[in-house]
């Protein structure tokens, strides 16, 4: 395995002690701290070798597919299906997730790594949101709000969550008031 294109630019300055690349002024103005964090824990952990941030991006994005599991098992929940169906739903769209070659560039180009860390840290938030919205405990919710911040210091594309959230809770919403509307009946 081996660095591309930006990866040169980025983690060679990184790997040269050089952390001006956190503020991007030479690749777009992006503010991506976290992102440049992964590569000095990445530098740390395996040296100069591209294996290793190769091997950091797709543990990651295989954890986005797990948590995309896990989403969808909490989304499916409360719908009128058997737990078979529910569970066989969840995989799908994990396993749509992982394989999806959507997701191609962001794994294999070291540099795609701002997309799979603001990813992880949106579907924690969408998945502590949802906690929050069952249990209506405050912490839930500022797990939430916190990961919201992390995602934003990875890439800014995650200011797209907040309305992710209100998608989410509308359809939980419309999905209870529904189950509640036919008890009633």
């Amino acid at each position: 395995s081996w660095f591309l294109s930006d990866d040169f630019a980025q983690i060679g300055k990184v790997l040269g002690g050089d952390l001006s690349v956190v503020w991007g002024q030479e690749h777009g103005g992006f503010f991506r701290p976290l992102f440049i964090l992964s590569y000095l824990i990445d530098t740390k952990l395996w040296g100069p070798h591209p294996s290793g941030f190769h091997l950091t991006n797709i543990v990651v994005h295989s954890l986005n597919a797990f948590l995309t599991y896990l989403l969808s098992l909490r989304i499916v929940a409360d719908l009128k299906l058997t737990a078979g169906t529910r569970r066989m739903i969840a995989i799908a769209a994990g396993t749509l997730f992982l394989l999806h070659p959507s997701h191609t560039e962001a794994v294999a180009w070291i540099s795609g790594r701002a997309d799979v860390l603001a990813t992880f840290f949106c579907l924690v938030s969408l998945l502590s949101y949802l906690d929050y919205a069952r249990s209506k405990h405050i912490s839930r919710l500022a797990l939430s709000l916190f990961c919201f911040v992390v995602a934003l210091l990875a890439k800014e594309a995650a200011i797209c969550l907040p309305f992710l959230v209100i998608v989410l809770g509308l359809f939980i919403g419309q999905v209870r008031n529904d189950r509640q509307a036919l008890r009633r009946f």
